[in-house]
Order: C-alpha cells, then structure tokens, then sequence
C-alpha cells in the first residue's frame, strides 16, 4: 500500500476556501474642479464601491482616502461615531 505526500497548501488550494474579508479591487481619484471636489473611490472585490470626500478646506491625500474608504466598508458610520464619542468621553473624565 503506497501514500501519495499531499502538503497543507496544494489542500488548501484544491479545497478553495472563500475569501472572508473583501478586498479593494480598484482605487479610483476623482478631481473637479468645477464643483472643487476631490475623492476616493475604493470599489472592492464583492462588487460594493465606497467613497471619500475632501472637505473644501482639507489637503487632498489619496492614503488617507483610501484609509476612509476602509474604514466606512468595515465600521459603519453610526458604530464609527459611538466609538469616538465613547473614546472621548473616557480622555476628558
């Protein structure tokens, strides 16, 4: 009776596993200057698109944007603003 020698990854790679955390498929910049914006567009690879928007008064910095395009697809607005809320809190007590 004979073993054929199988390593962990040729498995892994014949069982597929699926991807558990999306990934930014494309960045996309976008400067008008007619309206005076700029953003960031991170379309990602489950086929969902999130978007960062310079303020007017801001400097422009594609990491940052991209940093907000992650942020906003894994923590929501309203989590991301009870978090901050509950963090400043804890500095001034």
């Amino acid at each position: 009776m004979s073993h054929s020698s199988v390593s962990a990854r040729d498995l892994l790679r014949a069982m597929q596993f699926p991807r558990l955390v999306p990934v930014i498929k494309k960045v996309f910049e976008i400067h008008n200057s007619k309206l005076g914006k700029m953003m960031v567009i991170c379309e990602w690879d489950d086929n969902t698109k999130t978007r960062a928007t310079c303020a007017p008064d801001d400097t422009y910095d594609v990491e940052v944007g991209i940093a907000v395009c992650i942020r906003k697809k894994f923590l929501p607005e309203k989590q991301f603003k009870y978090l901050m809320k509950k963090k400043v809190s804890t500095l001034f007590h």
